[in-house]
């Protein structure tokens, strides 16, 4: 990232969009053990979180449209990732998950693309 001006953008994407998995994830505790049916679709909209995961799919829409318009997508496709660190440590913060040694090497080589990234960018 050249220029960081844009961090606050993209701090935003990554809340957003770890907002939007977990609220997606309270939606389905929620709707646990329901038949796909009318029933089910009435819970659905009568539940708080997925009208968060609503409001967050389309906020991080529009900030990532944001960012496109300044970045290259490869680029911030890759930084973008970052998404799945959080959400990964926000499901053992939050729904007390465990983190896996596979699941911790892949945060690593998704940390480690990054800084590859970021430095081969600043050589540009």
């Amino acid at each position: 990232m050249k220029n960081y001006k844009q961090l606050p953008i993209w701090v935003l994407l990554i809340l957003l969009e770890t907002l939007a998995q977990t609220s997606v994830k309270f939606t389905a505790n929620a709707l646990h053990g329901m038949d796909f049916d009318a029933a089910w679709l009435a819970a659905l909209i009568s539940t708080p979180a997925a009208w968060a995961a609503i409001i967050c799919y389309i906020a991080s829409f529009v900030v990532w449209m944001i960012i496109l318009k300044k970045s290259e997508l490869s680029v911030a496709f890759l930084i973008s990732s970052f998404c799945y660190i959080t959400v990964i440590l926000a499901s053992r913060l939050i729904f007390k998950e465990n983190i896996t040694l596979l699941q911790c090497i892949g945060m690593f080589f998704i940390v480690s693309g990054i800084i590859l990234l970021s430095r081969a960018e600043s050589k540009s």
